[in-house]
């Protein structure tokens, strides 16, 4: 369907939603306590209150965009709650405001409706509750099984994104949700609703207590607005809406026109989940060609790449390149990379003063020479470094660091030396031919994790080649990997503040 949204004036349609009749139901039960006034909430301290247990016309905007937006489990993954907002002003033809919005999310929140993980940067995960029927203890114990499956889903009709339907009182809009969510995919099916009733479910404790009305007019009020053609569209949303009083009891007999009843069919997509957003393109490309050049680029996934092109925002390449050699020491001491790559720089670039000082020592190839032992505290060294050297401006200590670069370098720097038997990008491989390969990388002393890397890569797409072809082609390519490492043999006494000032630096 097209409407008058900002996607339909790209001439883009606006698809159906499938929401979890189970996480309807749980939001109409916030109004359980709707009658006490006092328990209210605010997104800011000092912020206007708003009551906790009423549903508003902004919760149902923001429940339809969220499971319009959602994957299949029922999760948004790394994204900054404003990008949802966009989202939602792309796809309402009369969005709410953006305060509006926030203080939905923070209602479903405390209600539980919705879990949010915060990353760095304002970006936030979402998982949506009472979506699948493997629920937490306190949230629909009676749907739940040994092997999760999803909850019982109804569609939307786009119509709910359109003015002819957000100009709809509340008590409307509500009811319409309601009956499509008992409805489902039956045209003309009739749905009955009691207008006093006893029931657990407020959507289901009648009429009265789900629209807030008391007299019977007033529900009649509501469905000859949901049964009269609108300025907006000249078909009404519901085909039917009595009202009879049997045995003393009012009841409602419902219809949605079967112009908005949808049935699921097979191909069609009824979510559009929203990803991450590339930012900082340049930036990040240049985050991926340094941690390519550094063997790192595999081990790092696109969610960190995202958080690194936010942590360096504002910072040049010069300054990018030997934040990433931080990265790289980690790896080559651990052989695999923080668990978490902003919280580890940040804790290791604690100040500008550290980082001048890390920037000018990897220009001129003394870093590995501030912790060189491989017990060393990093932490501690780099805080005995720079109480030692911080005093002298940093362009002297530059110039000192250039002139004990050769010496450092010819008395304790050595090529590192590996065993033949770590050359095994695959200990299973059987093929014939292999060990030749393995033992030539040993005997030029090429980088044990690259040829490791590029056995283990060749011999999983040996297709249809022959092993000799492989044998050959190892071969040739043994000799382009990379040499060995350098490493930094020094006495166990020795530092590079004490190196500096005793051999270059001016005396203070």
């Amino acid at each position: 369907m097209i409407l008058a949204n900002k996607r339909g004036i790209a001439g883009r349609r606006t698809q159906p939603v499938a929401m979890s009749a189970a996480f309807l139901r749980a939001l109409y039960n916030i109004e359980r306590e709707f009658d006490d006034k006092t328990i209210k909430y605010s997104i800011n301290e000092g912020g206007r209150k708003r009551h906790l247990n009423h549903v508003t016309e902004a919760d149902l905007y923001v429940a339809t965009v969220l499971f319009a937006l959602c994957n299949t489990n029922g999760q948004i993954h790394r994204v900054s709650r404003h990008a949802i907002y966009q989202r939602l002003e792309e796809l309402y033809e009369n969005p709410i405001s953006s305060p509006q919005f926030y203080e939905a999310l923070e209602k479903f929140k405390l209600h539980r409706l919705i879990k949010e993980e915060q990353h760095q940067y304002g970006v936030v995960s979402y998982k949506l509750n009472y979506f699948l029927q493997d629920q937490d203890e306190d949230e629909l114990p009676w749907l739940k099984t040994e092997r999760p499956k999803a909850a019982r889903y109804f569609l939307l009709h786009p119509v709910v994104f359109s003015v002819a339907f957000t100009s709809l009182s509340l008590s409307s809009k509500k009811l319409f949700y309601s009956v499509a969510a008992q409805q489902g995919i039956e045209k003309d099916k009739p749905v009955e609703r009691l207008f006093t009733n006893r029931n657990k479910d407020v959507q289901f404790m009648g009429l009265y207590k789900l629209l807030h009305k008391a007299h019977p007019y007033q529900v009649r009020k509501v469905l000859d607005e949901l049964s009269s053609p609108t300025l907006f569209t000249q078909t009404p949303l519901f085909s039917r809406a009595e009202i009879q009083k049997t045995s003393g009891q009012y009841k409602a007999t419902m219809s949605i026109h079967p112009d908005f009843i949808l049935a699921a069919r097979k191909g069609e997509e009824y979510r559009e989940t929203i990803h991450p957003r590339k930012v900082y393109r340049r930036t990040a490309a240049f985050i991926e060609k340094v941690l390519a050049s550094m063997s790192l680029k595999e081990m790092v996934t696109e969610n960190e790449i995202n958080d690194l092109v936010r942590f360096f925002k504002g910072k040049g390449y010069r300054v990018i390149r030997p934040a990433l050699e931080i990265l790289k020491q980690f790896y080559q001491k651990h052989r695999n990379l923080p668990n978490n790559l902003i919280g580890y720089l940040t804790k290791t670039i604690r100040s500008m003063t550290e980082f001048t000082f890390r920037n000018l020592l990897e220009r001129t190839q003394l870093l590995d020479f501030v912790a060189p032992h491989g017990n060393d505290d990093e932490e501690q060294r780099w805080s005995q470094f720079l109480n030692a050297i911080s005093h002298y401006k940093p362009r002297i200590v530059e110039q000192a660091c250039k002139v004990a670069a050769p010496l450092l370098f010819k008395q304790f720097r050595r090529t590192a030396t590996y065993d033949a038997t770590e050359y095994q990008g695959n200990a299973a491989a059987k093929i014939k031919g292999i060990e030749l390969v393995r033992r030539k990388a040993f005997h030029l002393q090429k980088q044990v994790d690259a040829y490791c890397r590029m056995e283990r890569t060749v011999l999983a797409q040996q297709g249809k080649l022959t092993d000799n072809q492989v044998i050959e082609y190892l071969l040739s390519q043994v000799e382009l990997l990379p040499d060995a490492e350098k490493v930094i043999i020094v006495p166990p006494t020795f530092t590079l503040e004490t190196y500096l000032r005793t051999h270059i630096l001016p005396q203070s």
